[in-house]
């Protein structure tokens, strides 16, 4: 009975043991994976901030006015001719 009781008492410890290794390991694992998280957050919540600013200038750039005022600038002016067509010829010819 005291063999048995032995037995039972070193396996006991022995898991214990490792569940602690166990659990040291896992923790260590998950607060390095929480500092790698936070970075990757940082770097997107800048992507985020860089992305507003370049849609911001593309659509300053792309507006009509900032467009007129740079082909003023070198030099185009706008063209005011009208092109009437004087007969109007039909599309289909009737048989």
């Amino acid at each position: 009975m005291k063999q048995q009781s032995k037995i039972l008492i070193t396996i006991i410890i022995s898991i214990v043991i490792v569940l602690s290794v166990v659990q040291v390991t896992v923790s260590n694992s998950l607060s390095t994976t929480g500092i790698t998280l936070s970075k990757i957050e940082q770097e997107t919540s800048l992507y985020k901030q860089e992305n507003a600013l370049l849609r911001e200038k593309y659509l300053l750039y792309g507006s009509f006015t900032q467009i007129a005022s740079k082909a003023a600038a070198l030099g185009f002016i706008e063209g005011r001719s009208q092109v009437v067509v004087g007969n109007i010829v039909p599309i289909a010819a009737a048989p």
